[in-house]
């Protein structure tokens, strides 16, 4: 089964409980998560690895999106590449039967995993990812754009 944890970035100040931003919590959008705040390291555990995209610039919005992308293109094309919004860090992933071998720009480990994870991996990088954006900030819970997180990669 595959799994993904994030830990946020120390360096960005948008985890932190004495930072503001120029909106309320409740109203920043798609972009705001994906290019400006709560940047992360993610863990992805494929279940043999640990593998660490550790990069001061990918936000745990902007993972999870790029792991709806590439389910979607893996159910429909066999294959995918989806890379980071910022720093264009890839994987690649090619549908081989009923498992999909996974590479990564940022690791030499190579993964296989089922397609069945490949279909959950965005709704588990999503509950992943609210729960430590929610855990930091308790205000998100009332942004409507986090609040259908879950729903958004699992249709899209």
């Amino acid at each position: 089964m595959i799994s993904f944890r994030f830990f946020p970035r120390d360096e960005d100040p948008s985890w932190g409980g004495e930072w503001e931003s120029e909106v309320p919590l409740s109203a920043l959008r798609n972009s705001n998560f994906v290019f400006d705040y709560f940047y992360a390291d993610v863990l992805i555990g494929d279940g043999e690895n640990d593998i660490l995209l550790s990069d001061p610039v990918v936000s745990v919005v902007d993972f999870v999106l790029m792991l709806g992308l590439l389910r979607h293109e893996v159910s429909r094309l066999g294959a995918s590449i989806v890379m980071t919004s910022m720093t264009k860090k890839y994987v690649f992933a090619t549908k081989q039967g009923g498992d999909v071998e996974l590479s990564y720009s940022f690791s030499p480990v190579v993964s296989c995993v089922s397609a069945d994870d490949i279909e959950r991996a965005p709704v588990v990088a999503a509950r992943a990812a609210l729960d430590v954006l929610y855990g930091a900030r308790e205000e998100l819970r009332s942004n409507p754009f986090l609040a259908g997180l879950v729903d958004m990669v699992r249709v899209g």
